[in-house]
């Protein structure tokens, strides 16, 4: 991730006044693409335990299922489609 998105990020939600749904839709979309990062970068037998927890609780809440037998490539799938979609965050 570019420095210039964190630094945006950092300083939209820190001028003291409430987020605007851009913002929000931003990080949304931020969160995804770290998520997405991490199952593309992380070797299927250092995955850890946790993260793919963190990673099926926001596909979840996105609307997308993700069984807790799936396997790390039907997981990052599942994460590119909501990271390339238009689909509004929830």
């Amino acid at each position: 991730m570019s420095e210039d998105t964190t630094d945006y990020t950092i300083t939209r939600l820190y001028t003291g006044g409430p987020a605007t749904i851009e913002d929000l839709q931003h990080l949304h979309h931020l969160v995804c693409v770290r998520l997405l990062d991490y199952m593309r970068n992380t070797p299927t037998e250092k995955l850890r335990a946790q993260m793919l927890t963190v990673v099926r609780s926001f596909l979840r809440d996105n609307g997308v299922r993700a069984e807790k037998r799936s396997t790390p490539e039907s997981i990052t799938e599942s994460l590119e489609s909501l990271a390339f979609s238009d689909m509004p965050f929830h």
